[in-house]
């Protein structure tokens, strides 16, 4: 199963039209009798590129997801700024009642194979009977984000329309009182404190509202963020998170070393042992020995050993080079083949049969020159099929990977590589600003094919 499309309305910078992002479906990776070389390019096929200029909403796709993943809250911020001053002055005009309530509309659009899917339980709510002889089937969820305590809250805008009017507050001071409000930060808002001011809800292509339905059960999504302000030990952190996954799930050597620890242990215990009577004697000056005594003992754990307690040398040219001399761009680049080589060894065989995996990476041109940039495709594709050909190793079922990537730059190296990777223009989303909000173009082989003269400048 996978994300065929994902719609955004009135959320951030998208409005009602050209807001549509499409998505490449995943090109399954599966590694042959152990040759981690047998593959040709398995990233760019499966990369969707977001690409646009500064402040176009290209974060704003994974923000919105994460918003109906995890069933958060919307802020004020989170609402397009022309639609909230739009539905306010409507309320300043006629009034407001239940059908002018703010809300963010979502639609995603996925393939499903019915005749492998560990969800149908999950999506029978949404599932047609246009199933196409390979099984797959188009599954559409429309999530709405709405007021739910919509008596409190039409109150509460009549209170502050009162308010403005016995003040004689201009424009600006009522937007400003109204934003409070959605944020729950307004007098005139009265809700227990365990309330929430929004709810999302779940609708079939029919319109009919789902009643066992999470989103979480059906999309699983990580992310790599942008690192604009690589702090010092980056690399050591997500080292350590590789390691201490794969000590966790290799019982022999986590055996091991939890035996070595208790070794450790037990001789700082022994060496330790004069100082506890040295100090224990102080204290008996104090205070009688049956009220205040002290042991000392060592205390080295599995979780301090793997968080703080190995060294990691790095080298260039069989040099040894400290972590703080690598440059910014090199180590960016170090830190998201390591996020990927985590993602690729906690990743659940077989999940794309219960789940959409969808991992996005975000502005990944940080720092980088621009060859580096023009690498980074390529490079990604050789540490995803090194890293699992590793992980098969020791294993009975060899682990495949089938998982849609998203890309958010801007950066035309990137671009450049992605097209000559997979040796096409498909799922490309171009995102620009159109009066003040964001235009989703999808370009496509038959799109640049079209146009004279693009494909030449976008290559």
């Amino acid at each position: 199963m996978y994300i065929e499309n994902f719609t955004v309305k009135n959320y951030r910078k998208f409005r009602e039209k050209n807001n549509t992002v499409y998505f490449v479906e995943p090109y399954q990776v599966e590694l042959k009798d152990g040759n981690d070389e047998v593959c040709d390019s398995v990233v760019a096929p499966s990369t969707t590129l977001i690409i646009g200029k500064n402040n176009t909403g290209k974060t704003t796709i994974v923000n919105a997801l994460k918003l109906i993943i995890e069933n958060r809250q919307p802020k004020a911020s989170d609402f397009n700024i022309k639609y909230l001053n739009e539905i306010f002055s409507k309320y300043q005009k006629v009034g407001i009642n239940k059908n002018t309530l703010p809300e963010l509309v979502f639609t995603i659009t996925a393939k499903v194979d019915l005749l492998n899917s560990d969800l149908m339980t999950n999506l029978s709510e949404f599932v047609t009977l246009n199933t196409a002889p390979n099984g797959l089937t188009e599954v559409k969820i429309t999530i709405k984000v709405m007021v739910t305590e919509e008596s409190a809250f039409i109150d509460a805008i009549k209170d502050l329309l009162q308010h403005i009017q016995d003040n004689d507050l201009d424009e600006v001071d009522g937007i400003e009182l109204f934003f409070g409000l959605i944020e729950r930060k307004s007098e005139f808002l009265i809700l227990n404190n365990d309330k929430n001011l929004f709810k999302i809800h779940f609708y079939n292509i029919n319109g009919i509202k789902a009643t066992k339905f999470a989103l979480k059960d059906l999309i699983n999504l990580q992310e790599i963020k942008a690192n604009r302000h690589l702090k010092e030990g980056v690399l050591r952190e997500v080292f350590n998170k590789i390691v201490k996954f794969q000590f966790d799930n290799d019982k022999t050597d986590k055996d091991k070393l939890e035996k070595e620890i208790q070794v450790i242990n037990t001789t700082l215990t022994d060496v330790i042992e004069t100082k506890n009577t040295n100090i224990s004697e102080v204290l008996q000056q104090i205070e009688n020995k049956e009220h205040v005594d002290l042991a000392l003992k060592g205390n080295v754990s599995y979780e301090s050993i793997v968080r703080d307690l190995i060294k990691y040398n790095f080298s260039d040219n069989g040099d040894y080079i400290p972590e703080g001399q690598f440059g910014l761009g090199y180590i960016n680049l170090l830190n998201i083949i390591g996020e990927i080589i985590h993602y690729v060894d906690s990743y659940q065989n077989g999940s794309h049969n219960s789940q959409i995996n969808l991992l996005f990476i975000e502005e990944p041109e940080s720092f980088m020159h621009p060859q580096m940039q023009e690498f980074f495709i390529n490079r990604i594709d050789n540490a995803v099929k090194k890293a699992l050909g590793i992980a098969n190793k020791e294993v009975d079922v060899k682990k495949v990977l089938n998982c849609q990537i998203a890309i958010t730059t801007h950066s035309s190296h990137i671009v450049n590589s992605k097209i000559h990777s997979s040796n096409s223009f498909n799922n490309i989303n171009y995102l620009t600003a159109i009066d003040k909000a964001t235009t989703v173009v999808k370009l496509s082989d038959e799109v640049v094919a079209g146009e004279e003269g693009l494909g030449s400048e976008v290559a």
